[in-house]
Formats: structure tokens, C-alpha cells, sequence
């Protein structure tokens, strides 16, 4: 029987792989390979979620193959739920690389507390001019920008595309998703000539205002450990660790 903790992570473990989705999606007796064209590690990376019966290396060799094919480099996410016990050790020894340690927060969410900023605004779809916005502020390049669009598209919970601008000009962005009881913030950017004003944080505090009015009692959010800026953010925004997560990758294929 697993614990309220297990129970938890494997909760926001879904609604994650759910609010990011991949282009392809291949399931490979338990593992989870998933493909978007190399827009960010979470989308294209093999994900080991379930219980698995064919031999380890065996398997970690065909998911080599298949991103081999897809002209990408194998990369594997491995968090608490990673099958078999073992994974991470193996990875090692075949010269997988531990990468981007990342950190999974969560906090309870409660109605008022959190306050709508009536200068955020808040749309359900990507539309250009989010999209824009989100490409000029985040320095995407022009060539990524057609799968982040088709990503977005395909989100399955209800989306905020949240957007505050100074002077006419938008200087901060956040992607909100929730779905049923979770809502998770995603895509946040801002101007760095407008940082250390507050907006990245009025702009996520107005998606989780929302969220919250619309049913969502946790909120979680993902963010790399060595990203200090954001953690202070989340920390001061009543955020908590709940689990970890990290990357490998061979050097030879990144």
C-alpha cells in the first residue's frame, strides 16, 4: 500500500507528463519514451514509471535505438517512481552523465490565498500574441517555435496563458494547468529589464488565484535545484519540496 507521500508524487508525476505533452509517445514494458522534436528534456526523454520484465540492458539498449532513429539523443528523467531499483546505478556504469538535478514543489491551496492583479491578463489559449510574447522574453529560437505551438495545442487539462504588461509592452509570462484537483505553473519568463519588480510573482499568484476559485486545492512546480532566483520565489510563495528528480545522458549524444 503505498504512502499518502507515494500516493502524492505519483499524482503530480502524472498531471506533469500530462500538462507537457510530447508529440510521440512510445511505451516500452513499463518505460515511457517521449519524443518532441528535442524541444526540452522533459518532452524527449524516457521516463521508467512501471514495473518492467525484460532484462536491463536489453531494454536500455532498444530506447537507444529508438531515439538513434529519431536522430536524438537518449536521455532518461529519473524520479522516485524510476523501475527497476537499480536504473540509475546502470546508467552510470554505461557512461550516463547525472544531469540538471530538479526539484518538485508542492503547497496546498487554499481559496483567498491568493489575490487576482487586475493588470494580468489571463487567456485559455496560446494565442500569437502570448506566443510572442513568450519567444521575444524567453529568447526562443525560431526553429523551436513551431513544436512548442504544437505542444501547447495539445495540453489535455484547462490552461491559463497568463501575460502582465508594462507600458503596452508584455514583460512577464506564465503557463498555468491544472487538472481536477492540481494546477501546475510552467513557462515562467520575464523581462530582464523588469526583474526584481514582483511580476513573475503577481503573474503566478493571479493563475493560482483562479485555479483556486475553479476547484484546485494543490499546486506544484517544477524547478531546476540550482536555479536559486526561482527557488526563493516558490519558497516565498509557500512552495515545499516534495521529491526530486534528475537527467542522464551519455556526453557522447547530447
Amino acid at each position: 500500500m503505498p504512502t499518502e507521500v507515494e500516493s502524492l508524487i505519483r499524482a503530480v508525476e502524472e498531471a506533469a507528463l500530462n500538462a507537457w505533452p510530447a508529440l510521440g509517445v512510445r511505451l516500452h514494458d513499463g518505460w515511457l519514451l517521449r519524443f518532441a522534436d528535442g524541444h526540452s528534456k522533459r518532452a524527449n526523454s524516457v521516463n521508467p514509471i512501471h514495473e518492467s520484465t525484460r532484462p536491463l540492458a536489453a531494454k536500455i539498449a532498444a530506447c537507444e535505438r529508438a531515439y538513434a532513429e529519431c536522430r536524438q539523443p537518449c536521455i532518461f528523467r529519473l524520479t522516485p517512481l524510476a523501475r527497476p531499483a537499480g536504473l540509475d546505478a546502470a546508467l552510470a556504469e554505461r557512461g550516463y552523465e547525472r544531469r540538471d538535478p530538479t526539484l518538485v514543489l508542492a503547497r496546498d491551496l487554499g481559496r483567498g490565498d491568493f489575490r487576482v492583479a487586475p493588470e494580468v491578463t489571463l487567456a485559455t489559449t496560446s494565442d500569437d500574441g502570448w506566443l510572442d510574447a513568450f519567444a521575444r522574453l524567453s529568447g526562443l529560437a525560431a526553429g523551436e517555435r513551431p513544436t512548442l505551438a504544437a505542444m501547447l495545442a495539445r495540453i489535455p487539462g484547462a490552461t491559463a496563458f497568463a501575460s502582465l504588461a508594462i507600458e503596452g509592452r508584455v514583460a512577464a509570462c506564465v503557463l498555468g494547468v491544472r487538472e481536477d484537483w492540481m494546477i501546475g505553473i510552467y513557462e515562467v519568463v520575464t523581462d530582464p529589464a523588469q526583474r526584481r519588480r514582483g511580476l513573475a510573482r503577481k503573474t503566478i499568484e493571479t493563475v493560482l488565484a483562479r485555479a483556486a476559485e475553479d476547484g484546485a486545492t494543490t499546486a506544484y512546480v517544477q524547478v531546476v535545484a540550482a536555479n536559486a532566483p526561482a527557488r526563493a520565489l516558490y519558497d516565498g510563495l509557500g512552495y515545499r519540496p516534495l521529491y526530486r528528480y534528475h537527467y542522464r545522458i551519455r556526453p557522447e549524444m547530447a
